[in-house]
């Protein structure tokens, strides 16, 4: 009776051995890709000052949104259009001058 306890023990070590080296390799896995994903760059050249600053605002979009933002920005064109657009839907506040005035109810 003594062999077939330890086959037993052996038996679920292997199983858990498995289930804890799958889960391993799984996690480390997602990590290095994860990590492979957000490789951080250092661009080449210069950039005006306005365009440096939209850099913190799109490291906060996900993945899909600066891959549709790229494809827009691919064809200036459509650009200029889907910008029109999105200011037509919400301007900017601009400066005070630049807003026309509210109407007053009486």
């Amino acid at each position: 009776m003594l062999p077939a306890a330890s086959n037993s023990f052996v038996a679920g070590l292997v199983i858990g051995l498995a289930v804890v080296g799958g889960g391993s390799l799984l996690a480390f896995g997602t990590m290095r890709q994860r990590m492979s994903r957000t490789r951080l760059v250092k661009p080449d050249g210069e950039y005006p000052e306005d365009v440096v600053e939209l850099l913190p605002a799109l490291t906060n979009l996900d993945a899909s949104s600066r891959k549709s933002l790229a494809g827009i920005l691919a064809n200036p064109g459509k650009a200029r259009k889907a910008i029109d657009l999105i200011d037509t839907l919400a301007p900017d506040s601009g400066t005070p001058s630049d807003q026309p005035e509210e109407p007053t109810r009486e």
